[in-house]
């Protein structure tokens, strides 16, 4: 088990179930267990101005959404009621790319929001344009942005696939649960609706985290055709293109450097 600085405190969501075990049981490095919520579990005003679209249903899929929202919830309020500073809340399936995190210095992230640690690169609205952006705009913008904490400009994107966000202090998560309580509108996925209200000022480049539910507890890879196998030969990661980072950028980046801060105000 590997340990990151004393002072950062990580909460990784995970279902009580066997599935969600295996997936802690893969994990190298101290966390503290969110049990992840489940629709039935959701708080009511999430469940009753949940965003339905006029030809949708309550599917299993929207079910999953809402419980995944409520989830980020219970990790926000666990934030504020022990006060903590310098938190990491992530999925069950991330895992730390010690490559970029071993010399990390949260202190030196910005105060003053969230910062994306690890999540999937999208186009601005509308949707339509994201198929486009995704064959090969994205690598483009991706390979323009600084070693460190960038600032997402969200004229040029937004950001989906979250599996590891930073909260540098108690202040700034309750701000979130402040906003998310006022809410009058509809609510949706986490991301879309952290993204579309701008909730997330920075993302960090690369990101600190692989998104990788392709190993076994024993952190033995498993086969996969939409994967790319990293380069410090750890495992394979699947859809290589959630890490803010493509194939190119993965090589390219193969001996260790010394992270610095370069705030990016576009």
């Amino acid at each position: 088990m590997t340990n990151l600085s004393k002072n950062v405190t990580i909460l990784t969501i995970s279902m009580d179930t066997p599935n969600g075990k295996s997936r802690r049981d893969s994990l190298d490095y101290e966390f503290k267990w969110i049990q992840g919520s489940t629709y039935e579990s959701a708080p009511d005003y999430l469940k009753d101005n949940w965003l339905i679209r006029w030809n949708q249903q309550i599917t299993e899929r929207v079910k999953g959404f809402v419980g995944c929202f409520a989830s980020h919830i219970k990790c926000l309020e666990h934030i504020v009621e022990l006060q903590l500073d310098d938190t990491i809340v992530v999925e069950d399936d991330a895992h730390i790319d010690w490559k970029y995190m071993n010399d990390m210095d949260f202190n030196e992230f910005p105060q003053d929001s969230p910062c994306l640690l690890g999540a999937t690169l999208r186009c601005c609205a509308p949707w339509s344009n994201d198929k486009q952006f995704q064959l090969g705009q994205n690598i483009q913008d991706i390979n323009q942005f600084e070693l460190g904490v960038n600032k997402i400009d969200y004229v040029k994107h937004r950001w989906t696939q979250t599996h590891a966000i930073f909260y540098p202090n108690w202040m700034v998560a309750q701000g979130i649960l402040d906003f998310i309580h006022n809410h009058e509108g509809k609510f949706k996925s986490p991301d879309l609706f952290f993204s579309d209200h701008q909730l997330v000022k920075y993302l960090h480049f690369p990101s600190l985290f692989d998104h990788n539910d392709m190993i076994n507890s024993h952190r033995e890879p498993l086969e996969s055709s939409n994967s790319v196998i990293t380069p410090n030969g750890q495992g394979i990661i699947k859809n290589y293109r959630m890490l803010g980072k493509d194939k190119e950028t993965i090589k390219k980046y193969t001996t260790p450097f010394k992270s610095k801060i370069a705030i990016t105000f576009s």
